[in-house]
């Protein structure tokens, strides 16, 4: 899943509208959550936890803020400071390089999304990666080497779908001059098969040392399973996209909110729960903080909706990991586990090698131990396998 959290401070109140509240749909008041927290234990959805340092060599350093799984190989990067996609074997060893920065044919610009192609036409039938950039979106096989070029313009968001679907999300103008957005899934071919509008982008303010500058806040798409979802920009509505329809699944209650409204890029779904990332000045929830030393000004909170039970809940820091958030690690007395991206099968956490190497010494796994005593603080990143139920 996609997962860069850009935050606006809002200056508005937005309300829970009628739209959202509608009879039957599960809706989450936000304030109300982080009015207190609570803990969750990791074992409620998962059974097992391993660490993969990734290997360190003068040609495999990379940043890494996100990473991406085919069940065989690992595909990391660092969206928004680094142009690079990196590929690791399961077991952590460094391959190479995916795709190449550049104006030529089957290069791109700036990488701005990339992700699994599942369609088995990589090389002896594996998935292959796409990359998609300012100018283009490439495909790559996972060797690097170029499959096709699939879109030779801009685009706002892409999922690759199953059954050779892409679902592209594309800004468009409106009769009214507003920036609207729609999606469109395509056949392997690029041949349209259905479109459907994802709705008004909005417009936020954010504080840059008492300037007040206007930024636009789009809406997102990701896959899950077989479904494509939609969250509107306004982060108050999660929807089921299928063909020509929306279907809300989520609503969000932002009443009275004064923190920052969270980038919808960021929600994490499995089989199981729903997570949403949450920014806002550290004042306005004492409560929730309290006994846990945390920035002045500001912190984050994620909520988890669990969908089966229907039941929201705001995971609480633990004081003694103290920035350090995440589902209680019950399976191996280990750090919390905050997960970035799932395959449906795992669940993944990317941490940079000085922070694993302190937070292990704060936990009593003993994997997480015998890990963080193999690396400097030069290591590249270790990525953190979760094995959902």
């Amino acid at each position: 899943m996609k997962k860069v959290f850009i935050a606006a401070i809002l200056f508005l109140l937005v309300a829970c509208s009628q739209r959202d509240c509608r009879e039957g749909l599960p809706v989450i008041s936000v304030n109300e959550l982080l009015k207190s927290g609570e803990t969750i234990n990791l074992s409620k959805y998962a059974s097992d936890i391993e660490y993969i340092p990734l290997e360190t060599n003068a040609e495999s350093v990379i940043m890494a803020n996100s990473v991406k799984s085919d069940g065989l190989n690992f595909y990391v990067s660092a969206i928004g400071h680094s142009n690079d996609v990196a590929r690791f074997s399961a077991d952590g060893k460094y391959i190479g390089r995916i795709g190449k920065r550049g104006r030529g044919p089957g290069e791109y610009t700036f990488l701005e999304h990339y992700g699994i192609v599942r369609d088995g036409k990589g090389v002896g039938g594996r998935n292959r990666i796409f990359v998609a950039g300012h100018n283009k979106t490439v495909i790559y096989d996972d060797n690097g080497a170029v499959g096709e070029i699939i879109s030779e313009s801009r685009i706002d968001d892409l999922e690759c779908l199953n059954d050779n679907r892409y679902a592209f999300l594309l800004g468009h103008i409106g009769e009214n001059n507003e920036v609207l957005q729609k999606i469109v899934v395509t056949d392997s071919l690029g041949c349209e098969l259905h479109k459907i509008e994802a709705g008004n982008t909005s417009v936020t303010s954010l504080d840059m040392g008492g300037r007040s500058i206007q930024m636009r806040q789009r809406n997102f798409i990701y896959s899950f399973g077989d479904s494509l979802r939609l969250v509107n920009a306004a982060v108050d509505t999660l929807f089921a996209v299928q063909e020509n329809v929306k279907k809300p699944l989520l609503s969000l209650c932002w009443d009275n909110w004064k923190g920052n409204l969270p980038n919808g890029n960021f929600i994490f779904e499995t089989e199981s729960f729903i997570m949403i990332p949450v920014s806002f000045p550290t004042s306005l929830f004492a409560d929730y903080f309290k006994n846990i030393v945390v920035p002045e000004k500001s912190s984050s909170a994620k909520i988890v909706f669990d969908k089966r039970e229907k039941r929201a809940t705001a995971l609480l820091h633990d004081s003694k990991y103290r920035l350090m958030y995440g589902f209680k690690n019950d399976i191996d007395d280990g750090a919390p586990f905050l997960p970035s991206y799932s395959d449906g099968k795992k669940m993944y956490q990317i941490v940079p090698a000085a922070h694993f190497k302190e937070v292990a010494n704060l936990g009593n796994s003993p994997k997480m131990k015998a890990v963080a005593a193999q690396l400097t603080e030069e290591s590249n990143p270790v990525l953190i396998v979760v094995t959902l139920k």
